[in-house]
């Protein structure tokens, strides 16, 4: 048993999660009971990020990471981490043996019938976070999965089996709803039996747009969503895209799909238009499964949605909760999941397999550094 931090910056760039776990890398594992938190960015701290993602979205390739505005979110976002970090091992009776830091993805390009051309790119500084905190960390997780003919996402699966295996009747699902949204089907221990994709948009055109119109940060518990009338057409459109149409495992970048043209809908009709996204994609990934959970255990800021959470409990053929019904966290699932592959890298155990990514085989994925 190992004792882990895990931290995650998602898509959404709202601030920087970091989790304490034990575990073991495999079946057993637990969070430490108030051993989290949240550091949360600032409206100008967002701005710099955002302006990294610009960037290397014009430039659209790995040399993106060498450009001013990339290196100016990568200090920004390291030193948010360390302090986010140092806050938490002030907390701690018992020290952490290990830290796994996912870093701030500003590009993500799998191409996997292309490997050479396949590239992620997450800022940030591993070594200072381990001079600051003096610990080993493991980072750069996606990195050797592309390398391998994977997509590098999602990641999380593999603690998804770990976390809920042994809680309740299987198969069962975990869906993170985050700027993107994911599933995994877990249908028993075997990691090499896991189902897991990108699905479609989660939170993040519902933020977006929410932040532009009103300056506020999200629609709180989905009402203005709820008020409003979607728009049919909009969506049939969406799903004309082929991410739609491909086969799993795959994933998505934040800005894999441009955003729907709504500037002729009120701020509730488009909200409404843009959470039938969310629960339309959620709902046709449910249905292509091999086979139907018993229950969905939702996570990510979209557990909060309580139009969505209704929609999705309307309309799926199985229970729907939220994962803290498990006793687990919903808010805290990606940073711990991150503990919990660093101690499978500090193992050499795989962090992705073929039914997770893709990835032509089991492969460990991250690299790591010890303070100096």
């Amino acid at each position: 048993m190992m004792r882990a931090i895990g931290t995650m910056s998602g898509t959404s760039m709202d601030g920087v999660d970091v989790a304490l776990i034990e575990t073991d890398g495999m079946g057993e594992v637990g969070a430490v009971q108030d051993a989290h938190l949240t550091l949360d960015y600032s409206p100008d701290e967002r701005a710099v990020l955002f302006q990294a993602v610009e960037t290397a979205l014009a430039i659209n390739a790995r040399e993106a990471v060498d450009h001013p505005d990339a290196k100016a979110a990568a200090a920004l976002s390291t030193r948010r981490h360390a302090e986010a970090l140092v806050a938490l091992q002030k907390t701690l009776a018992v020290p952490a043996d290990v830290i796994g830091y996912h870093g701030q993805t500003v590009l993500h390009r799998p191409n996997p019938s292309e490997p050479s051309k396949a590239f992620t790119l997450q800022l940030g500084d591993a070594q200072i976070l381990a001079d600051a905190t003096g610990l080993p960390i493991v980072y750069d997780f996606r990195s050797a999965d592309v390398e391998a003919g994977g997509q590098g996402a999602p990641l999380a699966p593999l603690y998804h089996q770990a976390l809920i295996a042994s809680r309740t009747r299987l198969p069962a699902a975990i869906l993170n709803l985050g700027g993107i949204a994911n599933i995994t089907l877990i249908q028993d221990t075997n990691p090499e039996s896991l189902l897991a994709a990108d699905v479609g948009p989660a939170n993040v055109f519902m933020d977006d747009l929410l932040l532009e119109r009103e300056g506020v940060a999200f629609d709180e518990r989905g009402a203005l969503a709820a008020s409003g009338a979607p728009d049919l057409d909009v969506v049939r459109a969406f799903f004309t895209d082929p991410f739609f149409t491909q086969d799993g495992p795959k994933s998505l970048d934040r800005y894999s799909f441009a955003a729907p043209d709504l500037a002729h809908l009120s701020t509730a009709d488009a909200l409404a238009t843009l959470a039938q996204l969310t629960i339309r994609s959620v709902v046709s990934a449910v249905a292509d499964l091999p086979e139907t959970p018993n229950a969905l255990f939702v996570a990510g800021g979209g557990v909060q949605n309580t139009f969505i959470m209704r929609e999705l409990a309307r309309q799926l053929p199985c229970s729907v909760a939220p994962l803290d019904t498990l006793g687990a966290s919903a808010a805290m699932l990606e940073a711990e999941a991150f503990a919990y592959l660093a101690v499978r890298h500090m193992h050499g155990m795989p962090t992705s397999y073929p039914s997770t990514t893709g990835v032509l085989a089991p492969t460990v994925g991250g690299k790591l550094i010890h303070p100096q």
